[in-house]
């Protein structure tokens, strides 16, 4: 059985669909994105957004711990 991120309590009202990443690293067993992240009402973590923004955005990292390998994830640099 498969769980999807949107059921979990940590991501109630944070939108990944409509985040941006801005970077990652990998390094120590940990996965890390640093995101622009698309934040809504129903999070604690909301803010009233500012005039030109649609919703809430906010700087966050999403952080997977205990990592052994990743593949297909090619290093910050040498992305354009």
């Amino acid at each position: 059985m498969s769980m999807n991120w949107t059921d979990l309590a940590l991501f109630k009202g944070i939108d990944l669909n409509d985040s941006f990443v801005m970077g990652w690293s990998f390094d120590n067993n940990r996965l890390s994105f640093k995101l622009e992240a698309s934040i809504w009402p129903e999070s604690e973590h909301y803010l009233k957004p500012k005039k030109e923004e649609y919703t809430c955005y906010r700087m966050a990292v999403l952080e997977f711990v205990g990592v052994d390998k990743v593949s297909g994830l090619q290093p910050i640099d040498a992305v354009p």
